[in-house]
């Protein structure tokens, strides 16, 4: 039996479906099983897994490490995109396998000119090889992808990537009991896509978690129109979730990219401003 479940849905009640269904195979986003790992950790989930599946976000190593740990099980690691679902999957050497008989993937650089082998893209261009119904020709994603020269020593001919794909942050916000409230990143720009009809956005939070500032590309025409819109989306998901008193305002500054990469983070949570301490007074000299 294979049943479904919304990110979009508070992540208590994700928790306790899963509780009831107790599943031999979970199949989910990084930031949610990382999410789902911290409630198995402290007692409030108990689920008894074979195995881990993801996909649709960067598995950093330390998640991995966290999921395995909480859930004592393997971890397997997928690289997809809404244009084609796998298109690479990890072997049980942790490796990513192109699917290339099913796909063509063209890392370039920034004037969309391909890269040799070994090279980290700037982008990638992505071909669907089996989707008849409507092709997709070198579509542009935006993740930097490498080609790795040597064969994995699983035995597969499949060539190997590594991914650096976009890692946004889970946010802690509070409900009106001051108590703690998990939103993931992919549930919160889902609300805004879908409830707002706006992409070109990034949303900043505060690091005490009272603050949500919208900031858009220079693509979107009408920034204020689009605030307006996602403001009303997003207010209306944080409250789905008991989120309370958190102030959603809008900021004329361009979005934040990675230093490395240039690429932008849709969601962000802004780390806590240093702390200054001033220097001990020093008592007068005698004479």
């Amino acid at each position: 039996e294979i049943r479904v479940l919304s990110v979009l849905e508070p992540l208590c009640d994700v928790a306790q479906a899963l509780q009831a269904q107790q599943p031999s195979v979970l199949i989910t986003y990084p930031s949610c099983a990382a999410a789902l790992a911290r409630l198995q950790e402290a007692g409030q989930l108990r689920l008894a897994l074979e195995e881990v599946w993801m996909g649709g976000e960067q598995l950093s190593a330390e998640q991995r490490q966290q999921i395995q740990a909480a859930f004592g099980c393997p971890v397997r690691n997928n690289y997809g995109a809404s244009e084609f679902f796998t298109i690479a999957r990890e072997c049980a050497h942790g490796e990513l396998h192109l699917n290339d008989d099913w796909l063509v993937l063209e890392p370039v650089d920034e004037r969309l000119q391909p890269l040799p082998v070994g090279e980290m893209s700037h982008s990638t261009l992505l071909t669907n090889l089996a989707n008849l119904t409507q092709p997709l020709l070198r579509y542009q994603l935006g993740d930097r992808v490498r080609r790795v020269a040597e064969r994995c020593s699983c035995g597969s001919a499949f060539p190997l990537i590594e991914v650096q794909g976009r890692a946004d942050d889970t946010l802690r916000l509070r409900d009106a009991q001051h108590r703690p409230v998990t939103i993931l990143p992919l549930a919160l720009e889902t609300a805004i896509e879908e409830g707002a009809h706006v992409t070109q956005f990034q949303a900043l939070c505060g690091s005490n978690g009272d603050s949500i500032e919208l900031r858009f590309e220079a693509a979107v025409g009408d920034a204020r129109a689009a605030f307006t819109q996602s403001r009303r989306a997003l207010a209306a998901f944080l409250a789905h979730h008991g989120v309370s008193g958190t102030r959603i305002s809008m900021s004329a500054a361009e979005p934040l990219r990675q230093r490395a990469s240039g690429k932008l983070r849709r969601v962000v949570v802004l780390p806590a401003a240093p702390v200054r301490r001033k220097p001990p007074s020093r008592a007068p000299a005698r004479r």
